[in-house]
């Protein structure tokens, strides 16, 4: 078992440095799809699970530990960038800005992926292709991963990972 030392300093890592390499080693761990079980629903909604519990407890310093202090570290971290990007889509979106929502639906993909809000990561991933393909963003785009934010918000509460003071 290797032990990482943690830093004093590791609450001042931005996201984008710290997600990165972890969707990166995630993606190295990733089970093949034929063995994956499928994650509990409880949200309804056909598709990709709002929150891939699997996903979340495997990440590198939380090893199913719901009270490791790296997902404590990351929890708060993620919820906060991700209320601050929706809310910087629909911005963009209301600003016109297509290459600020695309510039921002890239940025949420591979880290909501990391975090296992599965969901949020294949709607933001569409919308970057999209896009990128040349058409312009729609409100319906904007609002789905909003939603989708939501609904990963909901699950992160009912699985008692964040309290009800976090962002909304």
């Amino acid at each position: 078992m290797i032990l990482f030392p943690v830093s004093p300093l590791m609450h001042r890592i931005p996201a984008k440095s710290f997600f990165r390499p972890v969707a990166w080693v995630r993606s190295l761990w990733r089970r093949p799809a034929a063995s994956k079980t499928p994650s509990p629903r409880t949200d309804g909604v056909p598709g990709e699970p709002a929150l891939d519990l699997d996903i979340l407890m495997a990440l590198p310093g939380v090893n199913g530990n719901r009270a490791a202090p790296m997902l404590m570290r990351l929890l708060p971290l993620f919820v906060a960038e991700t209320e601050r990007h929706v809310q910087g889509l629909r911005a963009g979106l209301a600003a016109g800005n297509a290459e600020a929502v695309r510039a921002l639906a890239h940025k949420m993909k591979s880290g909501c992926h990391a975090m296992g809000a599965l969901r949020l990561a294949a709607r933001a991933r569409r919308l970057d292709e999209r896009i990128k393909a040349g058409e312009a963003p729609r409100v319906q785009d904007v609002e789905g991963i909003a939603e989708a934010w939501e609904a990963c918000r909901l699950a992160l509460h009912k699985e008692g990972l964040i309290g009800e003071d976090a962002p909304q």
